[in-house]
C-alpha cells in the first residue's frame, strides 16, 4: 500500500532510504534489535522485473541468522539446480570452457561433512530479486520497530550535531520532515539525491555500492 503522511510518526532513531534487498535487510537487522527505524521507498511497489539472480554464500549466512535462509531457498526453489558455468561462441556454439558447481543440495550435503570451518555455513542461492524483496518487505513489515513507506520518496536532507533532518513526499503529493539520529542510504550514491549529486565526496560518487551499512549497524546498536 502506498504511504501518506497522515498519521505517521515523524521521528526514529534511524531512516533508511531505498527498499532493495540492502534496505530491506538491513531494516529487519535493526527492528530486531529493539533500534526504530523508518524505511522510505520511492517506488509503491516491490521491482517486477529481473535484477540481482543470486544471494551469494556470505548473504545467505547473513540471512541465516536472521532466521530466514530456509524462507528464501523455499522461495526460490532452485535446489537441485547444478550452478555450472558455460563459456560458449553462441547458445549453440562451439563449448569453450565447462565449470562446475554444485546444486545447492550438493553443497549443503558438503558443508554438513566439512568440520575444519573452511566452507561456509550456508551455500548460495539462485533467486530474483523481484521474489526475494516481497520476502523481505514482509518480515520488515511484520516487525514492531520497523515503519515501512513505499511510495514515499526522499527530496533534501540536512544533518546537525543531533541527526538527521529529511524532508520525503509521499504517493498522495503530501509533504513531511523525518527527523532521525543515523540516516542510511540504501540506493547507489548516484541515485539516491540525484540532484546533491555534486556535493557527494569523489570517493563516493565514483563507487556507487558503497554502503555504510556495517558502520551505522555499529554506531546504533
Amino acid at each position: 500500500m502506498s504511504a501518506s503522511s497522515t498519521d505517521r510518526k515523524s521521528h526514529a532513531q534511524v531512516l533508511v532510504v531505498g527498499a532493495g534487498p540492502v534496505g530491506l535487510t538491513l531494516t529487519i537487522d535493526l527492528a530486531r534489535r529493539g533500534i526504530g527505524v523508518i524505511l522510505v521507498e520511492r517506488n509503491e511497489t516491490c521491482r517486477q522485473y529481473p535484477k540481482m539472480e543470486r544471494c551469494n554464500a556470505r548473504t545467505m549466512e547473513m540471512y541465516r541468522r536472521l532466521g530466514l535462509a530456509e524462507r528464501i531457498r523455499a522461495a526460490s526453489k532452485f535446489r537441485d539446480v547444478p550452478m555450472d558455468v558455460f563459456i560458449a561462441t553462441s547458445f549453440v556454439g562451439k563449448k569453450l570452457l565447462h565449470l562446475r558447481y554444485p546444486s545447492v543440495t550438493e553443497a549443503q550435503v558438503a558443508i554438513q561433512q566439512c568440520a575444519d570451518g573452511t566452507l561456509p555455513l550456508e551455500p548460495y542461492q539462485l533467486i530474483s530479486q523481484y521474489t526475494l524483496e516481497p520476502l523481505l518487505k514482509a518480515e520488515a513489515e511484520s516487525l514492531a520497530d520497523a515503519d515501512v513507506r513505499f511510495g514515499c520518496e526522499l527530496l533534501e536532507f540536512s544533518q546537525d550535531e543531533d541527526g538527521v533532518s529529511a524532508v520525503v513526499k509521499y504517493a498522495d503529493g503530501s509533504c513531511a520532515t523525518i527527523r532521525a539520529l543515523f540516516m542510511a542510504g540504501c540506493r547507489t550514491a548516484s541515485n539516491l539525491l540525484p540532484q546533491r549529486r555534486a556535493v557527494l565526496p569523489a570517493a563516493v560518487r565514483t563507487r556507487p555500492a558503497l554502503s555504510f551499512s556495517r558502520w551505522l549497524t555499529g554506531r546504533a546498536g
